[in-house]
């Protein structure tokens, strides 16, 4: 699954990175830990608008949504879309096939489950500053006050062998793309099959990983102590997994 994230992305650095335009009166500020939970309004970018920043809220909104208190409620349950079921699920079956988007972050967050305890680790990628994780958004009309909402999930895989063994309650993982796959994710696709083929993530090799403390996490997002790394005093991992020095 992937609750959690990092962006900690200036407005220069998104335009420069994935040649897009960031709206004079967009307000975003950057942060270490943006919790799903929190339906925080994040960076994307949609197939709809593909070279321009759109603030879009985390917990899709299905555009046939009734009403505001059905949006709250089913929004808890659209954080994550798993990529087996995307053409089944009432939210996500036309914005599957037309919109697509992409979320840039600085890293994610998974937990590991070890002795009964979990312990949260912070994922990135070794030579690259910002990814993109793959996602679908929708556009909800409140029928009370005519007022749009811009929300997004992101999609889960099955996870690789490492995340398998951080993650290894649930055994997903986010779908974060390959770079040159970014701009042909927020293609509109018609072809179920064209789906999993273009979400091909990066090889374990690629990410590096340590254990961090996250337990103040979420009070105030610009902190950065949730993406230092954290001695346990043992590695939660076991023998062989920890690579990352501190």
């Amino acid at each position: 699954m992937c609750f959690t994230v990092s962006v900690d992305l200036s407005r220069e650095e998104l335009e420069k990175r994935y040649k897009v335009s960031f709206p004079e009166n967009m307000v975003f500020e950057p942060g270490y830990f943006f919790s799903a939970f929190e339906h925080p309004f994040l960076p994307v970018i949609t197939s709809e608008n593909p070279e321009t920043v759109t603030l879009s809220q985390w917990g899709l909104i299905p555009y046939w949504t009734r009403s505001f208190k059905e949006a709250l409620d089913i929004r808890n349950k659209t954080i994550n879309a798993r990529v087996e079921t995307l053409h089944e699920k009432p939210s996500f079956r036309k914005a599957v096939t037309r919109q697509h988007c992409l979320l840039p972050v600085t890293g994610f967050f998974e937990w590991h489950e070890h002795n009964g305890k979990k312990y949260p680790y912070y994922l990135f990628l070794k030579n690259e500053r910002s990814f993109a994780i793959a996602g679908l958004y929708d556009i909800w009309t409140n029928p009370e006050t005519g007022e749009l909402y811009h929300s997004f999930t992101l999609i889960t895989l099955p996870a690789s062998p490492l995340l398998a063994q951080i993650h290894n309650t649930r055994k997903r993982m986010p779908a974060v793309l390959a770079s040159g796959r970014e701009k042909e994710w927020i293609k509109p696709l018609k072809e179920k099959k064209n789906i999993t083929d273009l979400l091909f993530s990066p090889q374990d090799e690629a990410f590096d990983y340590y254990p961090v403390n996250t337990k103040n996490a979420g009070k105030n997002p610009q902190d950065p102590l949730p993406v230092k790394p954290y001695d346990y005093g043992f590695d939660p991992l076991g023998t062989g997994l920890f690579r990352h020095e501190y």
